[in-house]
């Protein structure tokens, strides 16, 4: 009886250790080494995309930079690159909020789009003053104007206004540098549009 008494208490004891052991096994992050060796399948990837899409320019973060939050399998890395290669944003319809027909107003715009089904905004706010010519209002000048990412980074390197439309609407080309879960694409380009009633409402 003692016996079977010390044989079911060390499978117990075997029992709870082995449960500890994979608990902890399937809560641990990834190792130094295995980061290295995602890198370096990331690095891979980026260089495969590159040679298959040429104007893609993509890049990576350096390792010791790379977010500890964003690490994926090499797999999911390339489902992230391949949809960034070939990145394309889309206007968002939305109207801002009523603006009163004073000199200065602002107003804002967003494109989106789809990375590995994970969908994401650019919005872009523009500063503006307005002038009235023959009874209606125009666009004057642009103060300033900034943009951000709902998700990744976006970094603005720069923008053309286009005045058109008789001065009523500013089309206006930003570029700049997208970075998503470490990859990074220079030289995005959205295109938005402003349009300025004749009350000098922007919208």
């Amino acid at each position: 009886m003692k016996k079977l008494l010390k044989l079911m208490t060390a499978l117990l004891a075997t029992i709870i250790v082995f449960g500890t052991v994979d608990k902890a096994s399937a809560s641990t992050e990834l190792t130094k080494g295995q980061k290295g060796l995602y890198y370096e399948e990331y690095v891979h990837i980026i260089k495969e995309t590159n040679l298959k899409y040429p104007d893609a320019d993509i890049g990576i973060v350096p390792l010791e930079d790379f977010p500890e939050k964003e690490w994926v399998k090499p797999e999911e890395f390339k489902k992230i690159v391949e949809d960034m290669a070939v990145l394309k944003f889309t206007p968002v319809e939305k109207t801002s909020s009523l603006i009163q027909p004073l000199s200065s107003t602002s107003a804002t715009k967003s494109v989106a789009t789809t990375i590995n089904n994970v969908s994401l905004k650019i919005t872009v706010k523009g500063s503006f003053t307005t002038q009235l010519s023959n009874g209606i209002q125009k666009f004057g000048s642009i103060t300033s104007l900034t943009s951000s990412s709902s998700k990744g980074k976006w970094k603005q390197t720069g923008y053309t206004p286009y005045l058109i439309d008789g001065g009523r609407t500013y089309e206006i080309d930003v570029t700049g540098t997208f970075t998503y879960n470490g990859a990074t694409k220079k030289g995005n380009g959205v295109t938005v549009e402003f349009h300025c009633s004749s009350t000098g409402v922007v919208s």
